[in-house]
């Protein structure tokens, strides 16, 4: 089932909201939850279902998605706590957020930038990401997915799957 399948099978039924959708991982989702319950959002990109949504300020009515995942996003936003409190917003009770951040995991503390990284990111995130997401979630898990992953993905050690249930 993969780990992927493995989370979506915690949420309750429902819709599923994807927030900037990388099309490995919409593939993957489509084979465990129903594509036409599946709705993709980007800030940027005009490409998705709905085109344009800030994270920060969601225009989404609260408790309209049961699960939610956001691949490398957070680390985009001026203000990541308004993200995670709309993101929680915006999940059913029992729904499942799952995120992904860059970080430097074996360290406790996220490092913020002054000015974007030559990503784009304003800050990496350490372990007390986890501590900031339960000021949000009832339940939040921190799964290395390296564990999981079969080895040709090359994902490495201590690259967190942040699973956070409302």
């Amino acid at each position: 089932m993969g780990l992927l399948g493995e989370l979506t099978a915690r949420a309750p039924s429902g819709n599923a909201l994807i927030f900037a959708p990388e099309g490995v991982i919409l593939a993957h989702l489509k084979k465990h939850w129903p594509a036409e319950r599946i709705r993709t959002t980007d800030y940027r990109s005009w490409d998705v279902d709905l085109p344009g949504l800030d994270i920060q300020s969601l225009a989404i009515g609260s408790g309209e998605y049961s699960l939610l995942i956001c691949n490398h996003v957070l680390e985009h936003v001026d203000d990541d706590e308004a993200a995670m409190d709309e993101c929680s917003r915006v999940l059913c009770t029992g729904g499942v957020a799952i995120f992904t951040v860059p970080g430097d995991f074996p360290a406790w503390a996220t490092r913020t930038f002054s000015a974007p990284d030559s990503n784009g990111h304003l800050r990496h995130y350490g372990m007390d990401i986890v501590e900031r997401l339960q000021r949000h979630f009832a339940r939040v898990e921190a799964l290395d997915m390296s564990l999981s992953a079969p080895p040709e993905w090359r994902v490495r050690r201590h690259d967190y799957a942040f699973v956070c249930v409302r």
